[in-house]
């Protein structure tokens, strides 16, 4: 776990929440840049939504278990989903923590991004 830390979203991604009322399945994006490497990889609604409420991971079973084992000592707040990807540069992993919600009479839903897990090795 020391190898993992723990960024608030606002620091890697200018866009933070979405909503269907008011952003599209493709636009507009979010793009997280990696720290280490600057290669970025653009995330947008439709991205969030595909992972909402998965416990699908996209990394090797020994780093995904390292990092559930980081976020299970971690107040998560209203955080219920994730998103994970191994950086297209440099191969570090990344795992993007999200509140996925819904709500209203309307059928609004979104989705606010709440914090980063990167490995800082």
């Amino acid at each position: 776990m020391k190898d993992m830390k723990t960024v608030p979203a606002e620091e890697r991604l200018g866009k933070v929440d979405y909503s269907n009322y008011s952003d599209w399945d493709t636009y507009p994006r979010s793009v997280y840049e990696c720290p280490f490497c600057q290669k970025g990889l653009s995330l947008s609604f439709k991205d969030f939504e595909k992972h909402s409420l998965s416990e699908f991971t996209n990394l090797s079973e020994d780093m995904a278990h390292k990092i559930d084992n980081l976020v299970s000592t971690l107040d998560k707040g209203t955080a219920n989903s994730f998103l994970d990807f191994q950086c297209q540069g440099c191969h570090r992993p990344v795992r993007i923590y999200y509140t996925a919600w819904a709500g209203g009479r309307h059928g609004e839903a979104g989705f606010q991004i709440n914090f980063i897990i990167e490995n800082k090795v």
